[in-house]
């Protein structure tokens, strides 16, 4: 029966497109039925589309039949650059013979990738030949249109596309061309080039827009991405149908680029949506592929829920007065000059942020610092307003953003932070209810261990982080008494598997709204994260674990802030969190008056009516 609910569940995520969660499945189903091969061989696909190409390989070891499971042995292998290990296996291919159209198919992409395109065009000829669906005939064309184009061969090229689109049923290629089918095959530069010449003979068709400025998205140049993103707005139908009006009375809600419903977004979203003074709003609600628990608004026909990225997406805001947002809009630009952008940011900053970062960093990091900055100055041109729950975090979003040099030091809104009412207003019921809705043993207590991102730590173009801490000497120190949550930073993109933990860690990586976590914790510990200035509304226990603090300060970030004031111990060893939990009492003891003057410095605007102050400035000028 668990089986077939896992399944079920699997299934719903990938309709959701979110591999991640179906993977999450799948491996409950693994442990469940270790001796199913099909049941591993799922996983490790799942896996592969999730981008885990190690967990992908290592599952497919625990399978003893190599042969079976050679073509996405490849796959992995190629997606980590492995190449001599993934041409082992292709030769092995090639000496047992009666190489089946799947396997033919995948030497032809390994001469693509290794730049052998006169064999990749000898590979793709044979396919053509013994392929026997139009599908398999469309990719085969395709590919060999592709390879003459790379052969600067154009008048063959052409032959090959003109046959394809002869024969294709694919409605998206009809309407698009090839550069689509060289889009979703991840040939980016090819699909740019195919894009922008269809764009010279049809200089308004919007659907390419769009099609170019995700094709620029992953080739890496947001400059680019904006300003066809910005042309599909102005040649779309529906836009242009609809006289590019703008609606006074809609906001678009947009909470971590779309990851989560949380945050002050949230708090602002909820409390105008039952306050009678806005009843003759609408409101739009940005939410990623990751995001659930939102079929409740579907009833409200005063909320719309668009997914992050998509033509609508663009449309929600060219149409909406208001936006309100907590993380950079990257990809938007303004319509109206009427329209009004309320920057709510994420927290009160310890970690430098834009303008003020002062190391440039190792080798490793996605962006320099000019570039940094030029984003920030993108964002601060487009905003009008930013949330500010403090004096020192206004003096921090001021240089960061360099908003004196746009005109805008007067943004700022010093009202305290909306996303912390629930922390003041909350009840020790309603504290109650949520340790039964995680399922929080009865005598235990909590950690809540969230750490940050690293700027030098990423994988295939996503931030990942690498746990060092040594769980197993924790579990055996502390399980008698506690559990932890575990909390990453928003941007990390990899999953984590605790099963051996079960029991002693939680995965919360996708709950929402981080404030019932703050609720249901006894003690905080985090890194350079921004969450512990939240937290300190609770005046809880805090710990500091910066096991890499010299390396973070000097080469990655730099601070806003004197270490020496945080309210809470930095450690860097297990033993010494460990120690400090085995006398949680003297531990308060020490730092209690330290929780007072952090408060009273840093979060003494969140009084449970920031939500309120903040909503009134913007939509009624109180």
């Amino acid at each position: 029966m668990r089986v077939a609910i896992y399944k079920l569940l699997a299934k719903y995520r990938l309709w959701r497109k979110y591999p991640r969660g179906a993977v999450i499945q799948y491996q409950r189903i693994v442990s469940i039925k270790p001796e199913s091969r099909d049941y591993r061989y799922r996983l490790a696909e799942l896996q592969y589309q999730d981008h885990q190409y190690d967990a992908s390989l290592k599952t497919l070891n625990q399978l003893k039949d190599s042969r079976a499971t050679s073509t996405l042995r490849v796959k992995n292998l190629i997606k980590l650059e492995e190449y001599e290990e993934a041409d082992k296996i292709i030769k092995g291919l090639l000496d047992q013979g009666n190489l089946n159209y799947d396997a033919l198919k995948l030497l032809g992409d390994f001469e693509i990738i290794q730049d052998n395109l006169k064999k990749a065009g000898q590979r793709y000829d044979e396919l053509l030949r013994i392929a026997d669906t139009n599908q398999q005939k469309t990719d085969s064309l395709h590919v060999l249109g592709y390879i003459n184009e790379a052969l600067h061969k154009d008048k063959k090229a052409r032959e090959y596309y003109n046959e394809l689109m002869k024969i294709t049923d694919d409605k998206k290629v009809l309407r698009l061309g090839v550069g689509y089918l060289h889009q979703k095959r991840g040939w980016y530069e090819a699909a740019r080039v195919a894009y922008e010449q269809y764009l010279k003979n049809d200089d308004k068709n919007a659907d390419i827009y769009y099609e170019l400025g995700r094709v620029y998205r992953h080739l890496k140049n947001e400059d680019a991405a904006v300003d066809a993103f910005a042309n599909f707005v102005k040649y779309d139908p529906t836009l242009t149908k609809e006289g590019h009006r703008l609606d006074r009375k809609q906001v678009v809600f947009d909470a971590f680029m779309g990851k989560k419903y949380a945050d002050s977004p949230k708090e602002i979203f909820e409390y105008m949506l039952h306050d009678k003074k806005y009843k003759d709003y609408t409101f739009v609600w940005i939410l990623g592929k990751s995001v659930r628990k939102f079929w409740r608004f579907y009833l409200n026909p005063r909320v719309k829920i668009v997914p992050y990225g998509t033509k609508e997406y663009f449309r929600s805001y060219a149409r909406a007065k208001y936006w309100v947002t907590n993380s950079r809009l990257q990809l938007i630009q303004k319509t109206h000059s009427e329209q009004v952008y309320l920057q709510c940011w994420h927290g009160t900053p310890l970690k430098r942020l834009g303008h003020d970062i002062l190391t440039e960093g190792s080798g490793e990091n996605k962006y320099t610092n000019d570039e940094i900055s030029k984003q920030y100055d993108d964002e601060t041109k487009k905003l009008d307003y930013f949330v500010s729950p403090s004096q020192f975090a206004s003096n921090c979003f001021r240089s960061a953003f360099a908003l004196d040099k746009f005109g805008k030091t007067n943004a700022i809104i010093e009202e305290g932070y909306p996303r912390n009412d629930p922390l003041v207003n909350t009840t020790d019921r309603d504290i109650q209810r949520l340790r039964k809705k995680y399922q929080i043993p009865r005598g235990k207590k909590t950690i809540l261990y969230a750490p940050t991102w690293r700027d030098d730590s990423r994988e295939d173009g996503r931030y990942v982080y690498k746990p060092v801490t040594d769980f197993d000497y924790l579990r055996d120190k502390l399980s008698d008494e506690w559990v932890i949550l575990f909390r990453p930073h928003y941007f990390i993109a990899n999953t984590f598997n605790f099963r051996k933990y079960e029991g002693f860690i939680y995965d919360v990586s996708d709950i929402e709204d981080i404030n019932e976590l703050y609720l249901i914790s006894d003690v905080l510990m985090t890194d350079y994260s921004s969450v512990f200035f939240d937290y300190a509304n609770l005046k809880r226990s805090m710990i500091f674990y910066m096991y890499d603090l010299e390396h973070y300060a000097k080469d990655l970030r730099g601070f806003y802030l004197d270490l020496k004031t945080l309210p809470g111990d930095i450690v860097k060893t297990e033993k010494e969190i460990v120690g400090i939990l085995k006398d949680t009492l003297k531990y308060e003891e020490k730092h209690q008056k330290q929780y007072q003057a952090f408060h009273d410095k840093f979060n003494y605007l969140d009084d449970g009516e920031a939500t309120k102050r903040v909503a009134g400035r913007i939509f009624t000028n109180k």
